[in-house]
């Protein structure tokens, strides 16, 4: 599932987000710590996921696994463009 923002993943209903076993946050447009937190889970430092949230940018994710972290993502598309120069 894909999204513009964290918040699309909570509704009245029911929270899409409790099913994603490993979440990754991408540049979404509400940076809000609160709802970003509550996609990818409790940190254990505060301070630690705001840092990353600054961080986010085009071709970077947000995960939380032990502690909030950036990864790069690479797009299929383009990595095999790559591979093919």
């Amino acid at each position: 599932m894909l999204s513009q923002g964290v918040e699309d993943y909570k509704t009245k209903d029911f929270d899409f987000a409790s099913q994603v076993k490993l979440p990754i946050c991408l540049n979404v447009q509400n940076k809000d710590y609160k709802a970003i937190s509550n996609f990818v889970g409790t940190p254990s430092s505060k301070y630690k996921l705001e840092t990353e949230i600054k961080k986010l940018e085009s071709g970077k994710g947000l995960i939380n696994i032990n502690e909030p972290k950036m990864i790069e993502l690479r797009q299929w598309w383009k990595t095999k463009e790559d591979e093919n120069i």
